[in-house]
């Protein structure tokens, strides 16, 4: 077994005791963060040094040239393992929800949700831009599948599953949350399953930067129209003030700073990852703390939110690859359709269902945030890099920069 696997595996070996000792410690109910210092203590021992044996096990791996600056490397490591890094922050915040639950996490979320959409806008740049005007139909119709399918999908699951069968108002809360999820703009972690799919990148990034401009405006409309029958009256305007506030003027910033200086942009750019995965792990650290205490009182929850997430995942993926096919799309278009169909902010949709709807209405994008990607990457992904027509137009695809393989 080589040195960095080695290292790996006693990493892995220290997240899950830094887990299971303090859980097991609580009387897997979560506990105060004061309650058992040493306990606490132990878990944050056993956490660094996890990933201090991870970051050593990724410097073997990647055998960077001694010239390389350790900023670069350190970037490098938390943008090429965010599953890692985002999943210690959302079981943190799991353990000790009492705690973290009250804290400047929680109060402040908006701040990295911010910070976080605009480093996504300063990946826009005036390609995409271009790319937009000389493809517009292919960009419309992506965009149009986009907002039918998912809201079509999660309404259905509400009507059909989740409203009928589940307890009121858990089913009503749970469906409206499917809803603030499927109307969320879609998520950058779309470009990231693009471009290692061999997709059309321009066209994902593109359908993007629309979607976090339009989303302010459709998704209070579509929640309106399509959530009254779950939960009555929705406020839009606030929904609507929020989006603007929180969504839109950050990638439109972040984009206007990226097209001025390129160049200054350029030199920071493995850097912008990092930031956009420790931002998601703040940003999911204050979201589970929220929701632990009502998901432990209410286990029965957990296999109806897979389900339905797993129907919508799936459904999304398929619906984006088939449906782009009879409008006429290439293969790397259809990709970048797939993965711009299905793939959703749910760090946004967390925020606003918790804001306007409740913590039980946050669970869906809690749950969905983790299969987007278990399904994205390991059924559609795996699928498209074995395709043979793909694999022919492997050579004129650019190479992955770290700062697109970020976030969800």
């Amino acid at each position: 077994m080589s040195k960095h696997k080695v290292l790996s595996w006693i990493s892995n070996v220290c997240f899950v005791a830094g887990f299971v000792i303090p859980f097991v410690a609580s009387g897997f109910v979560g506990m105060s963060l004061y309650k058992r210092p040493g306990i606490t203590i132990l878990n944050a021992v056993l956490w660094i040094a996890g990933l201090i044996l991870s970051y050593l096990s990724h410097l073997e791996e990647k055998k960077y040239p001694a010239a390389t600056p350790a900023w670069i490397r350190v970037a490098s490591f938390i943008t090429g393992t965010p599953a890692t890094i985002v999943f210690l922050g959302l079981i943190w915040g799991y353990i000790y929800y009492p705690t973290m639950q009250t804290s400047a996490f929680v109060t402040w979320v908006n701040v990295p949700l911010i910070l976080s959409l605009f480093v996504c806008g300063i990946m826009i740049n005036k390609s995409h831009w271009l790319h937009i005007i000389k493809h517009p139909a292919v960009v419309g119709y992506t965009v149009l599948l986009r907002w039918v399918v998912p809201a079509a999908i999660a309404y259905v699951l509400g009507h059909l599953i989740l409203s009928r069968f589940m307890p009121q108002p858990a089913g009503n809360i749970l469906s409206i949350g499917m809803l603030v999820l499927a109307t969320t703009p879609t998520g950058p972690a779309s470009n990231t399953m693009t471009l290692i799919s061999r997709g059309e990148l321009a066209l994902s990034v593109s359908v993007t930067a629309i979607n976090n401009i339009i989303a302010p405006f459709l998704q209070p409309i579509l929640l309106t129209i399509l959530g009254a029958s779950f939960v009555g009256h929705i406020d839009s305007s606030s929904i609507f003030k929020e989006l603007m506030e929180i969504a839109l003027a950050p990638v439109i910033i972040g984009s206007i700073v990226g097209g001025y200086f390129p160049e200054q942009i350029k030199k920071i750019r493995p850097a912008l990852g990092a930031i956009a995965v420790i931002c998601l792990t703040f940003i999911m650290l204050a979201n589970i703390s929220k929701g632990s205490g009502t998901l432990l009182k209410q286990l029965w929850i957990l296999p109806w939110m897979l389900g339905a997430c797993a129907v919508q995942a799936m459904g999304c993926l398929t619906a984006g690859f088939y449906l782009s096919k009879y409008l006429g799309f290439t293969m790397k278009e259809r990709v970048a359709a797939t993965f711009n169909v299905a793939v959703e902010n749910a760090s946004l949709a967390t925020v606003v269902a918790i804001n306007h709807f409740g913590v039980l209405a946050a669970l869906p994008a809690v749950f969905y945030g983790k299969l987007q990607h278990v399904f994205g990457i390991g059924v559609f992904v795996r699928k498209f890099q074995n395709m043979p027509e793909l694999m022919e137009e492997e050579e004129p695809v650019a190479k992955p920069e770290p700062e697109l393989a970020n976030v969800r």
